[in-house]
């Protein structure tokens, strides 16, 4: 989620913003999250070097690291249902399966105003059981998930080879055996279930997903900042159903100081 800054008209007095400004930020953070949970993604094949602002060393890096443990590498591919308008911004997933088909493995590269962030997910699908997933460098947004989703978020200094170790650990602790997936059609399906999933349950919670969020995104500044934004979120259950008569003009949000505004470590697309 991004937004642009706000400039103040001049007088640089007070912390309190107009409501309006809340307003428009609220407005734009539900149709970004409409946006999300309606999204499908479609994978369509790629070459790495049609993203030339992309680390090609990273995804080289960890297909080298994941290949020594016997990982077998699908390819390069890019979500053709998202819609990327610069190109700077543009990114791609390098798949892999192993442990003879029971952890599928994508990583990425998230671009960031700062530094990019690099990324490793590894799933495994228990026998009638959750899905266990270790995330590597990903950030929580605060958006809740189903309980059928187990995830784990790992630093993302940790090295590959740990981040699997801490992986099959998840695995053989649940006492159930995973799925063991042969193709790379089977693992988009398994993908492409769980997104399904994840979608129908935030769907489901409705106006519910966006106080965890907020609360995640401020902290400490949610009460000044994340409050005004939920009461006029709340105040538009319209909103999320997508009954909004106009776009919310362009955002300018500034005259918050610099110790209020969002963790940029964590949230490097997102300025309020």
């Amino acid at each position: 989620m991004r937004a642009d800054e706000y400039e103040d008209d001049g007088d640089g007095g007070g912390d309190a913003l107009p409501a309006e400004v809340f307003e428009q930020v609220a407005q734009t953070i539900v149709a970004q999250i409409r946006t999300m949970i309606q999204h499908r993604a479609r994978y369509e094949p790629v070459s790495a070097s049609d993203f030339p602002e992309r680390d090609t060393s990273f995804y080289d890096g960890v297909e080298g690291e994941l290949t020594a443990v016997g990982f077998q590498t699908i390819g390069d591919f890019e979500d053709a249902a998202q819609i990327v308008t610069d190109p700077s911004k543009k990114s791609f997933v390098r798949f892999a399966l192993g442990a003879h088909g029971a952890i599928g493995a994508m990583w990425f590269e998230v671009p960031a105003e700062a530094d990019p962030l690099r990324c490793l997910v590894l799933h495994s699908w228990l026998a009638n059981g959750p899905v266990l997933v270790t995330a590597r460098g990903t950030i929580d947004n605060g958006l809740p998930m189903p309980p059928e989703l187990a995830v784990e978020r790992v630093d993302g200094s940790v090295d590959t080879r740990s981040t699997l170790r801490m992986h099959g650990e998840r695995v053989a602790a649940s006492g159930r055996a995973p799925l063991r997936l042969a193709s790379a059609d089977e693992l988009f399906d398994r993908y492409a279930d769980d997104e399904h999933r994840l979608s129908e349950y935030r769907e489901a919670l409705g106006l519910h997903l966006f106080e965890p969020m907020l609360r995640a995104m401020l902290g400490a500044n949610f009460e000044t900042q994340g409050e005004p934004i939920l009461d006029a979120i709340q105040r538009h259950p319209e909103w999320l159903r997508g009954e909004i008569s106009a776009a919310p003009a362009p955002l300018r949000v500034g005259v918050v100081r610099e110790e209020a505004a969002v963790d940029r470590d964590r949230f490097p697309h997102l300025v309020i």
